[in-house]
């Protein structure tokens, strides 16, 4: 087995890592991600009709990262160091889409989970790394999901802020089910 240097570098260092996703989350204007992609639906359509669609994390790349882009305030360049950053979190965000390690991927994620500073950071987590996890990969981490529920707060917390598929798939009854065990007062809104 390869070493530390072998890993993808967002993997090489985990607490760099954590620290590196909030400080993207930070450098994101959260209320202001609905106003810049509002006036282009299409770009979000054709993400979802692809990614439907069985597309590869390749061919969904380059949109993926249009979109994120877009989700920074044009008047903001991003500077170096919050460059870098961009680089780590759509490097493990690719992992993802491949479905790269999904044990040590959903490992990672639950670590972010546990870690989130905020809500909004939580609900960060929940919308993208969590989501995507059982978006595209349900029937391999539903385990992980089932297995984790019960013994952490902050997952089920988190689990509110994921949008669900179609509710009569096998894996979103499933998810379904550990969602309705949260009462309304602790779900993200």
């Amino acid at each position: 087995m390869g070493g530390v240097e072998d890993r993808p570098a967002w993997d090489r260092d985990i607490d760099a890592f954590v620290e590196t996703y909030f400080r993207h989350f930070e450098a994101l204007h959260t209320d202001h991600i609905k106003d810049v992609l509002d006036p282009d639906p299409d770009l979000l359509a054709e993400y979802r009709e692809r990614r439907i669609g069985g597309a590869s994390p390749d061919e969904l790349a380059p949109l993926s990262r249009e979109i994120a882009k877009r989700m920074l305030p044009p008047h903001r360049p991003l500077n170096e160091a919050e460059e870098a950053d961009e680089e780590l979190v759509f490097a493990f965000i690719d992992d993802i889409d491949a479905g790269r390690d999904l044990e040590h991927l959903w490992r990672t994620v639950m670590v972010l989970i546990e870690r989130a500073p905020t809500d909004a950071a939580l609900g960060f987590v929940a919308a993208a790394p969590l989501e995507d996890l059982i978006r595209m990969h349900g029937e391999r981490v539903i385990g992980f999901l089932e297995r984790d529920y019960p013994r952490s707060p902050r997952l089920r917390t988190a689990l509110t802020g994921v949008w669900t598929g179609p509710e009569d798939s096998d894996i979103w009854v499933r998810v379904l089910a550990c969602m309705d065990r949260l009462p309304p007062e602790r779900r993200i809104d």
